[in-house]
């Protein structure tokens, strides 16, 4: 009697610790599984390249993480924020920017310091038919009217208007045809009616003033020849003489 009493009572204090484990375990919080991410350690102005210094990196609740958060501070390093982030954000890839403008949308990031973009009409002709794509290099020659004035054998003056082309700039890169800055998103086939060129501010007076005054015609050139040539301007006397 004693011995099935003395088992009543264990089977009875098993019970009870197996009811309180369960319930322990219920009521107790769920660990969440955390990741690292890259933060800002203090305020980002929009158009500021980042220095390490710039960032932090923390561990927050895996469901906190954003999509686009960069996980790898030496992959920020260098960037350039195309937007404000407020210290203690976490560093989405869509903010940044490569320092060169590489992978940009915005024509602005893509203009190398020091530079300008300028954008010139072309057709069918003096736009290669379309075979020109954004990082291309090309040469641009200018096709004027020019008056010049003459002596005749009695002594008197005529005015005349002489044909004359120019290479006017060499080694120039192709920025955008018309709205688009990459060749991936060039339309094969497309004809574009824009070259938007990457200059500079001496070059870009060069090319607005050759433009109104005159006709411009792009060449392509190939991307391993950096060189450049010295031609003089083509007339219709050395033309024809040669």
């Amino acid at each position: 009697m004693k011995k099935v009493r003395l088992v009543a009572i264990i089977a009875a204090v098993a019970t009870a610790l197996g009811v309180y484990l369960f319930f322990n375990y219920q009521t107790k919080p769920a660990q969440s599984s955390t990741r690292q991410v890259v933060v800002a350690a203090v305020d980002i102005a929009q158009n500021t390249k980042i220095s390490s210094d710039m960032l932090s990196v923390v561990s927050l609740p895996t469901e906190a993480v954003l999509p686009q958060a960069m996980t790898d501070k030496n992959k920020i390093v260098g960037s350039v924020a195309n937007a404000d982030i407020a210290s203690g954000e976490q560093i989405l890839s869509q903010r940044l920017v490569n320092a060169d403008g590489s992978g940009s949308n915005e024509l602005a990031y893509t203009i190398q310091s020091g530079m300008r973009a300028i954008t010139i009409a072309v057709d069918k002709t003096s736009g290669l038919h379309g075979m020109i794509k954004p990082g291309n290099t090309v040469d641009i020659v200018a096709q004027f009217q020019r008056e010049t004035t003459v002596t005749n054998s009695d002594g008197s003056k005529t005015t005349k208007t002489e044909p004359i082309s120019k290479l006017l700039l060499q080694n120039i890169k192709v920025l955008a045809t018309d709205q688009a800055l990459s060749k991936d998103k060039q339309v094969q086939g497309q004809i574009y009616s824009t070259l938007t060129l990457e200059v500079t501010p001496e070059q870009a007076l060069k090319l607005s003033f050759s433009e109104n005054d005159g006709k411009l015609r792009a060449i392509l050139r190939s991307p391993l020849d950096k060189s450049k040539a010295n031609v003089p301007n083509a007339t219709e006397d050395n033309v024809i003489a040669n």
